[in-house]
């Protein structure tokens, strides 16, 4: 029996289901899931076989539902991490719109006197940033590939709901065991890269784009906010979010002149409203589908989907990634993702529906919405890999 031990830290509040989807819970089906993301992402580039010859490796590492059978690693998490719970605010989320704004879904974002809500009160518990363990045990010597999902799920990944926009967020401190060389959380930015760019390799050339997300010919990371509060990154990347995606209320978002970067969008979707053919759809699909429009001047809602045939897609997440990352003296990292893929199937259209009438368009998906969000900050987006 060959024993590998994974000591992580939880950086940001995770946003987990229990088992009874009840209390938030650390369970092993939640790491192993983030493991199989990091693994397949990772594995694109070296794939031999293609698509099919990576399910099959996957199989004989992570298991699965047909001859394979159970995973060839057994998993077990040790760690008690404090609870919050519904109806609770986390410690000066009050205060931090940008941070709501990016726990959209499991926090209120605004209060709410009708649902006598608070902002930033908890619509889900969550767990709190701490430390956990995960022990890996195998009858095998540890397959290289997994080892290194384990470090980049360390570098760049994260757990449960809203972990894509940094909540969840989960570092690497110290990996051991038989037949592993000892590793440990890099101490700064350089030695981040360093270690980064080691794992993931080097960018695959061609056009083609990868099913799924995965490091292909257009991924890229880079670091974009540092600071010594968690929270703080994560209101300030989503102030900056806010303000680079919102047309505003009265001209303003979070107290601020609004920019309208998206004009376009804004004034296609309120003439689906009035009842005018919008020319397409909006540019910010590449944020993830389904999003919603509301016009509270003529009070009008339209809404953007994808659809396949007459089927539509519950979901597409978008391929930006946010993880703070925690340096090995405390201090923390922004670190921005984008693992561009084939964003909708072949044959999917996008459907804006409003003012009574539906209106469907081939999808034009433009990846520079993405790359001029990143260029926003400080630092300019500082690309990590590849180089």
């Amino acid at each position: 029996m060959y024993k590998m031990v994974a000591e992580f830290q939880l950086v940001t509040p995770a946003f987990l289901a229990g088992a009874e989807q009840k209390s938030p819970e650390l369970r092993v089906t939640s790491i192993k899931g983030a493991l199989r993301f990091w693994w397949r992402a990772r594995r694109f580039a070296g794939c031999r076989g293609g698509i099919d010859g990576m399910r099959q490796d996957e199989s004989l590492i992570f298991g699965d539902s047909g001859a394979t059978g159970c995973s060839a690693v057994v998993m077990k998490v040790n760690g008690t991490l404090t609870i919050a719970n519904p109806g609770t605010i986390l410690p000066i989320m009050d205060d931090y719109p940008g941070a709501r704004y990016l726990g959209y879904g499991v926090m209120e974002s605004v209060g709410s006197q009708k649902r006598r809500t608070r902002a930033g009160e908890l619509i889900r518990g969550c767990l709190q940033p701490g430390p956990f363990q995960v022990t890996f045990i195998s009858k095998k010597v540890f397959d290289p590939s997994f080892i290194d999902a384990v470090k980049l799920f360390g570098l760049l990944g994260g757990i449960g709901s809203r972990s894509r926009k940094g909540y969840g967020s989960v570092t690497l401190l110290r990996l051991e065991g038989d037949g592993v060389a000892k590793w440990e959380c890099p101490p700064d930015i350089e030695a981040y890269r360093e270690r980064l760019t080691k794992n993931i390799g080097t960018q695959p050339s061609g056009d083609s784009e990868p099913e799924y997300s995965a490091f292909g010919n257009k991924a890229k990371v880079y670091a974009i906010a540092e600071g010594n509060a968690t929270l703080d990154l994560l209101n300030s990347i989503g102030e900056e979010m806010q303000m680079y995606r919102s047309w505003g209320r009265n001209g303003r978002v979070n107290g601020q002149a609004s920019e309208r970067n998206f004009q376009y969008d804004h004034d296609e979707m309120k003439n689906a409203c009035e009842g005018t053919v919008p020319q397409g759809h909006p540019k910010r699909v590449v944020f993830g589908l389904p999003h919603n429009y509301f016009f509270s001047s003529i009070n009008c809602k339209v809404s953007v989907s994808a659809v396949k045939g007459r089927d539509e897609i519950e979901r597409r997440a978008s391929p930006l990634f946010i993880h703070i990352h925690q340096f090995k003296e405390g201090s923390y990292t922004a670190v921005a993702t984008i693992l561009w893929s084939e964003f909708l199937p072949l044959g999917t259209k996008i459907e804006v529906s409003g003012g009574g009438a539906t209106h469907t368009f081939e999808p034009e998906l433009d990846l520079s919405v993405l790359d001029n969000f990143v260029k926003r900050f400080d630092q300019g987006g500082q690309r990590i890999w590849p180089k």
